[in-house]
């Protein structure tokens, strides 16, 4: 008996029982791209999906083939092929190309099955990966930055409980990564700040962000350390808060410079009120060199200055005034440094 010829016979039973109706139903109406190939890359079939994705209509693919559908310069391809050829199967990523030469990242799923007339085909599935691979080249770079931070960076939970801790997290309060996750964040808060906690982690479920928050909190030893955070909420796609980022700096050196700073700045102020200065037309008088104050009095000169300064004398005489008041003393010593010196003596000529 001769068999009956089928419209779509790449579309055949996969195997012996296997409904065709429910697969070409299958086939045409995947959210998936598929297409059907024979083993020397001839294209057979291709679903609505996989015109999408390859912006090329079904005759257009089949006649381009697979040559012209996946980027044979991709060093995976040859790897696949050989698998498939030995297990029947091949699942993993290529790159695939459009009419319009662009490239994109697709995850593909193969299997080998024979139609109907016994001949061996391929069913291929393929999905567009592009965002996924953005979206994991955009994970990868937020998780390098996160871990090569220096401010601690913490996720939680909206209830408070850890989820993720950065090694900077771990220099700051001192618990490791596997004694700090899955713990509540409480455990930072020193005892009688709970009201904060619940306060913070209120207002950032709500979708508020709190920057700048100077506090407290309490390392491993038990030691107190002041931060300054900043919190933000986590939203997933659909807008909805599902968890809470919060970035912590020690600000403890940066406190303890302020204080410093202020308590010189508070000597520095008490110096300033007690320093006494000298100001305007002074009365003094031409021959005794008495000084007249504000209330007409008459005050030797070293106790005026004395009492509107920081000054404070000490007396002596000049030589000038030396030799006036003692000219028996200077006689004296210019005798004996005559005698230790021959010539010293002697006045030259015309006098002094």
């Amino acid at each position: 008996m001769s068999q009956v010829k089928r419209s779509e016979p790449d579309i055949g039973n996969l195997e012996p029982g296997t409904d065709e109706g429910l697969f070409r139903m299958i086939f045409q109406n995947s959210l998936d791209a598929m297409v059907i190939t024979s083993p020397d890359g001839q294209i057979h079939r291709a679903n609505g999906e996989a015109c999408r994705l390859l912006e090329m209509e079904e005759g257009e693919i089949c006649r381009a083939g697979r040559a012209g559908v996946v980027d044979t310069s991709d060093p995976r391809l040859a790897s696949a092929l050989d698998e498939r050829r030995r297990t029947g199967r091949w699942r993993g990523e290529l790159i695939l190309r459009r009419t319009d030469g662009t490239r994109f990242p697709a995850e593909v799923s193969s299997a080998v099955f024979r139609n109907w007339r016994g001949e061996e085909r391929t069913i291929i599935v393929f999905r567009d990966v592009t965002e996924r691979k953005r979206a994991e080249e955009v994970r990868a770079r937020l998780a390098a930055i996160v871990e090569g931070s220096e401010d601690a960076v913490i996720g939680k939970l909206p209830d408070g409980t850890i989820r993720s801790w950065n090694a900077a997290a771990e220099r700051l309060y001192g618990y490791s990564e596997e004694e700090a996750v899955g713990k509540s964040i409480c455990m930072l808060f020193p005892p009688g700040r709970e009201a904060e906690m619940r306060s913070l982690l209120e207002k950032v479920t709500r979708g508020e962000q709190v920057r700048h928050l100077e506090t407290m909190r309490v390392r491993k030893d038990g030691q107190v350390v002041e931060v300054s955070l900043s919190i933000s909420p986590i939203r997933d796609q659909a807008e909805r808060v599902v968890g809470v980022s919060t970035i912590a700096r020690d600000i403890s050196e940066r406190k303890r410079t302020e204080a410093e700073r202020e308590r010189l700045l508070g000597e520095l102020q008490a110096a300033l009120a007690q320093v006494k200065a000298l100001r305007g037309l002074l009365p003094i008088c031409a021959n005794c060199k008495m000084i007249r104050d504000d209330k007409g009095r008459w005050n030797q000169i070293e106790i005026y200055i004395r009492d509107h300064s920081e000054a404070t004398f000490t007396h002596g005489l000049c030589p000038e005034c030396s030799r006036r008041l003692y000219p028996q003393l200077f006689a004296e010593l210019k005798s004996e440094k005559a005698k230790r010196e021959p010539g010293a003596g002697r006045e030259p000529a015309g006098g002094d």
